[in-house]
C-alpha cells in the first residue's frame, strides 16, 4: 500500500486502454511541455497582453489537474495530491504574472 502523505504528483493510474495510455503520456510529458511553451510564447509578447495563449496556458492547467486527480482517485492518494495541486496552481500563477510582466524576447 502507498503512503498518502507522499508529496507531489500521485502515481500514475493503471493502464487499462489506449485512451488511458494517451492521458498517461499527457500527464507525464505533454501538459507540462504545452505550458512551458506557452510561457516562453508570452514572454514574446508586450506585457499584459491577454491572448488565446494564456487561454491555453489555463485550460492545459486545468486539464492537467483534472487527469492528475483521476489517477490519485485510483491510488487512493487524494488527500496527498490535495496538497500538491495547490503547489502546482501557485508555481503556475507566479510564472504566469512574471511572463506577463516582462517583455523579454524579441
Amino acid at each position: 500500500m502507498t503512503d498518502p502523505d507522499l508529496p507531489g504528483p500521485p502515481p500514475p493510474a493503471p493502464i487499462t486502454s489506449s485512451g488511458s495510455f494517451l492521458l498517461e503520456i499527457f500527464r507525464s510529458i505533454g501538459a507540462y511541455g504545452v505550458l512551458f511553451v506557452c510561457i516562453i510564447l508570452l514572454l514574446r509578447r508586450p506585457a499584459w497582453d491577454l491572448s488565446m495563449i494564456d487561454a491555453v496556458f489555463w485550460g492545459v492547467l486545468i486539464l492537467l489537474l483534472i487527469v492528475h486527480g483521476r489517477a490519485a482517485k485510483v491510488a487512493g492518494t487524494t488527500r496527498a495530491w490535495g496538497r500538491a495541486r495547490l503547489q502546482h496552481v501557485a508555481v503556475a500563477l507566479l510564472l504566469w504574472v512574471g511572463a506577463q510582466s516582462v517583455h523579454l524576447i524579441r
